[in-house]
C-alpha cells in the first residue's frame, strides 16, 4: 500500500469489519501484551504503528497498561498484490473478559472491492476471501493463545461472549468455539474443525 493511501483519513472512515477474540478473564496484562505481539507477527500483517504517520518506520514497542494499549495501525495482505489498512484495539471489560480486535475500516474495503450494504455474502462475494484470511489468523492465535471465543463480522465487537452465546447467535457466523463450548451449546449445524480443539461455524467456502 502506498504512503498517501495509508495516510488518507477518508480511507479510515466507516464501520469496522472485525476479527474479535475473547482471550480470557479480564486482568492479565501479560497475556494481552503477548497476544497482541503474536497477532502482529502474522505473515499477513505489516506493522504496527501507534500513529499512522509512522507508516513504514520501525514499529514502537507494545505497551499494555491496565488492559489498555493504544490503537496499532498496519496493513493486512489479502493477496500478494492487495493490501488494506487495519487497526487493532484491546478491550478490558469490567467483570468480563479481555478482548483483542483486528479491524478493517469499510473505507479501506471500498478502495479494493465493489462494496454493497448491508454487508452480506450474496451482494459481496469478496467477503468470503476476507473471512478465510481472518480465519487463518484466528487459527494461529488459538494455537498459542487458546481463546474463549472468536467471531468475524461487521461491528462484531460486543455482540456476544462465551458466557452468553447461544445457538441462535451462531447462525450468523463465522464463529470460532473451543470444542468444550461447542459441546455445551449442543449445536447441530454445519461446522469444521479448523485446528485441534477449535470449531468454526459459518465459515464460507472460497
Amino acid at each position: 500500500m502506498d504512503h498517501d493511501t495509508f495516510l488518507n483519513d477518508d480511507n479510515w472512515l466507516g464501520s469496522y469489519y472485525e476479527l474479535c477474540l475473547e482471550l480470557g478473564p479480564a486482568g492479565d496484562d501479560n497475556r494481552l501484551k503477548a497476544a497482541l505481539a503474536h497477532l502482529w507477527k502474522q505473515p499477513q500483517l505489516q506493522g504496527s504503528w501507534t500513529r499512522r504517520t509512522d507508516y513504514d518506520k520501525s514499529p514502537p514497542l507494545i505497551e499494555i497498561v491496565e488492559g489498555f494499549s493504544s490503537p496499532r495501525y498496519g496493513t493486512l495482505a489479502l493477496t500478494r498484490d492487495l493490501q488494506v489498512g487495519c487497526v487493532t484495539h484491546t478491550i478490558r471489560e469490567t467483570d468480563g473478559s479481555d478482548w483483542l480486535d483486528l479491524c478493517i475500516p469499510t473505507g479501506m474495503l471500498e478502495l479494493v472491492f465493489d462494496t454493497r450494504y448491508p454487508l452480506e455474502y450474496a451482494a459481496n462475494p469478496w467477503m468470503r476471501s476476507i473471512d478465510q484470511e481472518l480465519a487463518r489468523i484466528a487459527v494461529s492465535m488459538f494455537r498459542s493463545f487458546p481463546f474463549l471465543m472468536g467471531l468475524i463480522g461487521e461491528e462484531a465487537s460486543g455482540l456476544t461472549n462465551a458466557e452468553s452465546v447461544t445457538a441462535d447467535d451462531c447462525r450468523y457466523g463465522p464463529y470460532f468455539l473451543p470444542h468444550s463450548l461447542w459441546l455445551s451449546l449442543g449445536l447441530n449445524c454445519h461446522h469444521e474443525v479448523v485446528t485441534p480443539g477449535l470449531i468454526a461455524i459459518g465459515l464460507p467456502e472460497t
